[in-house]
């Protein structure tokens, strides 16, 4: 049988010196972090940012290079021929893709490190039993269920 779930008793101002409920689950009972998971995930999605940021910046700054060797011209003068210069929307690809890794990362780490009351961490505790497998073979198969 399921252990019974803890419930506080309802809240009333009065009786915790005006202190709101949020604080006082603060006070009470401590803090801890949001979600470990999505902090960890905002600071790769940041430095993968950063990353593809500071290679888009370098690509777009030496593809716009141009040989300025002069090519065939009909009128008589020379004409520079600098072809298509791929490094230039390559870089620019690459520099959008780290300010959208910056933009998704930034907030994600903000937020999944922040401090809020115990009640709403997303920390887990340890599991009540060991998680454990079952198979069993039938008539009509197999069947795999793993418990956690």
């Amino acid at each position: 049988m399921p252990a019974a779930v803890a419930e506080d008793p309802p809240y009333n101002p009065l009786e915790h010196g005006g202190l709101a409920y949020g604080s006082w689950l603060r006070a009470t009972r401590g803090t801890g972090r949001r979600s470990t998971g999505m902090m960890v995930t905002g600071i790769v999605l940041s430095t993968l940012g950063v990353t593809l940021l500071a290679t888009g910046t370098g690509v777009y700054a030496t593809g716009g290079n141009c040989a300025n060797t002069p090519g065939p011209s009909t009128s008589g003068s020379s004409v520079f021929l600098c072809g298509a210069q791929t490094g230039l929307t390559s870089g620019m690809a690459l520099m959008a893709s780290g300010l959208i890794g910056m933009g998704i990362g930034l907030p994600l780490t903000f937020l999944g490190a922040a401090d809020v009351p115990r009640a709403e961490a997303g920390s887990l505790g340890a599991p009540a039993a060991p998680p454990r497998a079952t198979f069993a073979v039938g008539a009509s198969g197999a069947t795999l269920a793993i418990q956690f």
